[in-house]
């Protein structure tokens, strides 16, 4: 490997490095503005920058017919400026920027300059240097493998303009490697490295700036929508998860936490004396704990801590509460003389982790376990491809269940009548598998809706519904209580058992019951419906279009080759990610925190798929590239019908233990899937077909954002497996289309 090759894989690995990073800090930055829609939507045309740098790669070297060393390395500098240039006016632009839904559009065209700027680079490198397009493509993925672990440790630490500010001096570093007439381009790498350095480790200056986030000045998400007057936000940190504030309007009344402005939860003023807050017990979230006598609870995503309060006028001693967020545990805590230090009070234990993950190693059983409201926080972080955990699912609630003394209570209070009808249409089925038949259900479950919100009465259907479901039946008395609270506060009862039974006026159909199950498999509680909101269909469609149109005038040739090459990139564009996406989300299930396991996950597939890309050469001289595509086929089949058992097995495990046997099941997956795009790229150049190696980038970018896309609607109509195996069969595909490879 000659100098030149050694210096384009460094360039690569930091890019790709740089890139990857961007891409998260972005979803970040969207996370705190937009809703998760739209979060999903303006990352993926963001993405399809790579397919447009593809296609400008192309045409600049059209029609430069054969452009020499220097032309071609002058040119890659000027984007490596321009890319340095875009990352730091995008990151600071949405930070800075009070935030307006009118500005959509800007915010896409801003972001999307530097995956364009990144594909522009990277097509020219890989057509370059084709012959070595195994160590490229290995530089590649190792970059985005390590990017994916070190954006979690920034995140957790510094702030996202010290971080963009970093990224944006990474491709100035690159660039300055390709120096050739300049008097000091020895001393030029050190010193971008040196000023790179010095911002990561000494840039206070930058998050001190960073405190005043303009983009809230604007009119953001709930921030929004939630309070009439003009917020104050009184207290802020930002962690790899979420960006968590402590929002007030009248002073010492009640602060609202907000993450990732929008999940809010309430933190209620609180002096020690719980007399002081007895008009708590008007909410429906207070009659878990009051309608018998309990003496512990497990509390599952209590925020700002009301749950904790609800639980102490209910006579609970002992409370345990896990909550997800680092961000709410620490703004609690922060204002402990205004909450009553409900955290640090005598018998609360608090754990940050995921509850499902929590409730799967806890060996203790409880009286009561609540859920209360609980948004997940997934679908601010990662987009909407994550959009959902797995604390309401059928299996969950079977855990909940034996986690219950005898007589034990499982309560949620939801959003709306489309979550009151999965949970109870799910729990049927929970009941039914316990040996509770379908006409007798209805004596373990009570609902009572919210008919009174602050004070205020509500008369618009269902808001804020309590569901309890008992391992046993309510008693006569339990149910005269129930009606004795719901008198005093002035909430309706819907189904209350031995009283008035009329849990099918809330329960879907028998016939449709199916399309609310929330399963492990079908994990999306907030959807409706059974499908893909039609936002993401038309998103879907437009993707395909775009792609199309930007591609189809560089394909205009009736060269066999060519279209064999145009079919082999695309093929594995989507199928890569029907299988990713799957793959993470399942093992949210595992990891219990879906950005430990975005990072893990994400870098486990890249790394071990850039081995396989190093090694391509030498494999593919030994394994048809048929035998690879059914070789990954029959892996991902294997994957299908191992992951329940691997995931119960190792759930109770700690992390290390857990990532160690993550990255020994999926390495064989990720070496497989690294051989077939180098090999493509070096089977171009062979064919003399190197003048479409960007073209090919930007089909597989395409495809790759298509299949991301396509994922989503697979899984939100048909559930994770069977995109998992529609994954699996387009690389069966594969390897029927390389049956008549050129080099055969």
């Amino acid at each position: 490997m000659n100098y030149r090759t050694i210096l384009a894989n460094m360039g690569v690995f930091l890019i790709g490095l740089t890139l990857f990073m961007y891409e998260i800090s972005l979803t970040r930055l969207f996370s705190t503005l937009m809703w998760y829609h739209f979060v999903f939507i303006a990352i993926s045309l963001a993405m399809l920058g790579w397919t447009i740098g593809g296609v400008y790669a192309y045409r600049w070297l059209n029609s430069q017919k054969k452009p020499n060393q220097e032309s071609l390395t002058a040119r890659k500098n000027i984007i490596l400026t321009l890319l340095s240039i875009t990352l730091w006016s995008a990151i600071l632009f949405l930070y800075k920027t009070p935030f307006s839904n009118s500005l959509l559009l800007v915010y896409i065209v801003l972001s999307a300059l530097p995956f364009i700027l990144g594909g522009y680079y990277l097509s020219l490198v890989f057509k370059e240097d084709a012959l070595h397009s195994h160590t490229l493509y290995f530089a590649d993925l190792l970059g985005s493998a390590l990017g994916s672990v070190l954006i979690v440790v920034l995140l957790d630490n510094y702030s996202l303009l010290r971080i963009g500010v970093a990224l944006g001096l990474v491709p100035l570093l690159v660039a300055s490697f390709n120096l050739q007439r300049v008097k000091y381009k020895t001393l030029t790498p050190i010193a971008v490295a040196t000023l790179l350095l010095l911002t990561v480790i000494g840039g206070n200056a930058l998050d001190i700036w960073a405190q005043d986030f303009g983009a809230y000045k604007g009119n953001p998400k709930l921030l929004g929508a939630l309070f009439k007057d003009k917020p104050r936000i009184i207290y802020t940190v930002w962690n790899s998860l979420a960006r968590t504030d402590v929002v007030e309007e009248d002073g010492d009344k009640n602060k609202t936490i907000l993450v990732d402005g929008g999940a809010s939860s309430e933190m209620v003023p609180f002096n020690g004396d719980l007399k002081s807050i007895e008009y708590l017990k008007k909410d429906v979230g207070y009659f878990p704990f009051a309608y018998k006598e309990n003496n512990s609870a497990l509390l599952i995503g209590p925020g700002g801590g009301k749950d904790i309060l609800y639980a102490r006028l209910g006579g609970v001693d002992d409370i345990t509460a896990v909550e997800i967020n680092p961000g709410s545990v620490e703004a609690v805590k922060n204002f402990k003389d205004f909450n009553g230090n409900i955290y640090g009070q005598e018998g609360t234990k608090v754990y940050v982790q995921d509850g499902r993950s929590f409730i799967t190693r806890d060996q203790s059983k409880y009286d009561v376990i609540f859920l209360s409201k609980v948004m997940t926080q997934s679908s601010e972080t990662l987009g909407y491809a994550l959009s959902e955990n797995y604390i309401y699912t059928k299996e969950a609630y079977e855990a909940y269940l034996n986690h219950l003394n005898p007589g034990g209570t499982l309560a949620f209070v939801l959003h709306s009548a489309n979550d009151l009808g999965k949970a109870t249409a799910t729990l049927l089925k929970v009941l039914e598998e316990r040996g509770v038949p379908r006409d007798q259900a209805a004596k373990y479950l009570t609902v009572v809706n919210s008919s009174y919100i602050d004070g205020k009465k509500y008369e618009h259907g269902i808001m804020y519904p309590l569901l309890m479901v008992k391992n046993t039946p309510f008693t006569s008395d339990e149910s005269q209580e129930i009606i004795s609270l719901a008198w005093e506060s002035k909430q309706q009862i819907i189904s209350l058992p031995n009283e008035n039974e009329r849990l099918n006026s809330i329960t879907p159909p028998e016939n449709v019951q199916w399309s609310y199950l929330v399963t492990d498999n079908y994990p999306f509680f907030y959807n409706v419906g059974h499908t893909a909101p039609r936002v993401i269909m038309l998103m879907l469609l437009v993707t395909v279009f775009v792609g199309y149109r930007l591609i189809k005038p560089l394909l205009k040739t009736k060269d066999k080759t060519v279209k064999y090459f145009r079919n082999y990139f695309a093929y594995l564009g989507l199928a890569f990610m029907l299988i990713e996406i799957p793959l993470i989300q399942k093992l949210i299930l595992l990891f219990g925190h879906p950005t430990l396991t975005f990072s893990a996950v994400i870098a486990m597939l890249l790394f071990s798929a850039g081995l396989g890309s190093f090694f391509s050469k030498h494999l593919t001289t030994k394994i048809p590239l048929k035998v690879i595509g059914a070789s990954i086929f029959i892996y991902s089949v294997f994957l299908y019908f191992v992951l329940p058992w691997f995931i119960t097995t190792f759930q109770g495990t700690e992390t290390t233990m857990k990532i160690l046997a993550t990255f020994v099941l999926l390495l064989p997956q990720g070496l497989l899937m690294g051989v077939p795009f180098p090999t493509g790229l070096r089977q171009a150049e062979i064919q003399k077909k190197d003048d479409y190696i960007p073209v090919f980038w930007a089909i597989n970018g395409w495809m790759s954002v298509v299949g991301s896309i396509l994922a989503l609607v697979l899984a939100m109509s048909f559930g994770y497996n069977v995109t998992l195996l529609a994954g699996a069969l387009i690389y069966l595909l594969f390897a029927w289309h390389t049956r008549t490879s050129p080099e055969a």
